[in-house]
C-alpha cells in the first residue's frame, strides 16, 4: 500500500504545481488567464483553451492583433483586430465568424494581448471552479497529505529502536 500512496504522490503533487504554475502564478505577471468559451477564434485558439492576456500591453495594439476586451460590466471577449479607424477604434472579427463586429472597439475596452493559450486547460480550471470540482480536488490532496503523514509516522517508529551495546561474549 505504501508504494501505491508514494506513486498517488509522485503524480498528485506535480500536477499540482503545473496547475498553479499556469493558472495562478502569470497574475503575479500582470497575465490574466482567460477560459475561452466560444469557438470564434477556431482553429488559432480552440474553445475550452485557457488563453493568456498580457495586460500591461494595451496601447501598442495593431492589426492582426488578437486583443481581450470588455463588452458591457462582465462579458470579455477575445477577437483578432482586422483594421484601425481613423478615430483610433479597432475593427475586430472571430476568425470562425462570417462578419465584423458590430460595433468599433474603444481602446479602454482592451484589456490586453493575447499572448498564448493552453488547448483544453481551460476545461479542467472551468472544472475546478465548481462545487463539485473543489470537493474532489481538495479530497485528493487531502488523501495525499494524509498518506505522507501516515508514511512519516511508520519511519519513525521503525528508527526508534532502543540503543542495546552488545557486550561481547568471551566464555
Amino acid at each position: 500500500m505504501k508504494v501505491v500512496f508514494t506513486i498517488y504522490r509522485w503524480i498528485l503533487y506535480p500536477l499540482i504545481i503545473i496547475y498553479l504554475l499556469l493558472s495562478v502564478a502569470p497574475f503575479a505577471l500582470g497575465i490574466r488567464p482567460y477560459i475561452v468559451l466560444s469557438a470564434s477564434l477556431e482553429p488559432t485558439i480552440m474553445t475550452g483553451a485557457l488563453g493568456y492576456i498580457n495586460t500591461k500591453d494595451c496601447e501598442d495594439i495593431n492589426t492582426g492583433d488578437i486583443v481581450a476586451f470588455t463588452m458591457g460590466d462582465e462579458i470579455t471577449v477575445l477577437h483578432r483586430v482586422v483594421g484601425v479607424n481613423q478615430d483610433g477604434t479597432y475593427v475586430t472579427k472571430g476568425e470562425n465568424n462570417d462578419n465584423e463586429d458590430f460595433a468599433s472597439l474603444h481602446p479602454s475596452q482592451i484589456v490586453g494581448k493575447v499572448i498564448g493559450s493552453i488547448p483544453k486547460l481551460g476545461y479542467i480550471s472551468s472544472w475546478l471552479q465548481t462545487k463539485q470540482g473543489m470537493i474532489i480536488a481538495i479530497g485528493l490532496v487531502v488523501i495525499g497529505l494524509i498518506s505522507s503523514w501516515f508514511e512519516d509516522r511508520s519511519d519513525n517508529k521503525k528508527s526508534k529502536t532502543v540503543f542495546q551495546p552488545q557486550i561481547p561474549n568471551y566464555f
